[in-house]
């Protein structure tokens, strides 16, 4: 339950938009950007383009971009249980050029997420070692405003350099929606063989920029910037990519993970913690 609340708090900035439209997915526009953008884990690029959403509680802006050749993401945050769910969970973007809902095409960066554990504590007495019998204590925000947290997260990404190309079949089925995945007793798996044939393409960043994509998280004046790179189009150079054309509408979806353990199996399994869809239009030729 408390996983919950975070997500939801840390995604309010999504969750805003989902209350807003309802169940269908909200469109929204790319701007033309040609050749301008640097993925650099710094925001000064974006300083041309306005929002494709903006949320005023937590100063999140979220950026759409694209030239002839690839869709540029962005986006940018002061809001910290956003960044550490981001960083410590790792976030999915799909791409679907049927501007459909499927999880058939998708790059998570940073692939699985980043280690932001805890550091051995000395003798002194900080705020995770009070007593708090009345439960008033909100133990997850001065978690995210301790400083040596900050250090670690500040350092995670620094080091932020695994990407995992996901490529399946249209009529790919999600393995939790999957009728062989049903719990048995003495099934020692969560999921058969079988069903892990879709496994992802890892990369390292070098590895991934040969093939068009790029990704990079710093921070700028204490914003936290996402930068995201896809390539458009397949072609020999480029043979993992969305598969759309500029001027045409495509569904993407912003996904964190989670993995922990399960109440009603007791093993650990990896799972879709929060999930958003929008449709993007992506800019013809400016």
């Amino acid at each position: 339950m408390k996983v919950l609340v975070l997500i939801k708090k840390a995604l309010i900035f999504l969750s805003l938009i989902f209350f807003i439209y309802g169940c269908e997915k909200p469109v929204f526009y790319s701007s033309w950007a040609g050749d301008k953008i640097s993925i650099d884990g710094r925001y000064q690029d974006w300083n041309d383009f306005s929002p494709a959403y903006y949320d005023e509680k937590t100063k999140t802006s979220l950026y759409l971009a694209n030239g002839h050749d690839f869709l540029y993401l962005c986006l940018i945050t002061r809001n910290r249980e956003i960044e550490a769910q981001v960083m410590g969970r790792g976030m999915v973007s799909w791409f679907d050029a049927e501007d459909k809902q499927r999880q058939v095409f998708g790059v998570s960066f940073p692939a699985g997420g980043m280690f932001l554990g805890e550091e051995k504590r000395g003798e002194d007495v900080n705020w995770r070692d009070q007593q708090d019998t009345g439960g008033l204590i909100d133990r997850e925000k001065e978690r995210l405003l301790d400083k040596d947290f900050n250090r670690r997260l500040e350092t995670a990404e620094e080091l932020a350099d695994r990407f995992e190309i996901i490529e399946r079949p249209a009529d790919y089925q999600a393995k939790e929606k999957h009728p062989r995945n049903r719990s048995r007793k003495g099934e020692k798996g969560l999921f058969p063989e079988d069903l892990l044939k879709d496994k992802p393409l890892e990369l390292s960043s070098q590895e991934a920029n040969e093939l068009g994509f790029a990704a990079k998280v710093g921070r700028e004046n204490d914003y936290f910037v996402y930068e995201l790179k896809v390539p458009l189009s397949k072609t020999p150079q480029y043979p993992h990519a969305i598969g759309v054309k500029p001027g045409r509408p495509i569904a993407i979806g912003l996904t964190i993970e989670g993995r922990g353990p399960s109440a009603k199996q007791g093993m650990f399994e990896t799972s879709d913690i929060f999930q958003f869809w929008m449709t993007v239009i992506l800019s013809p030729q400016a």
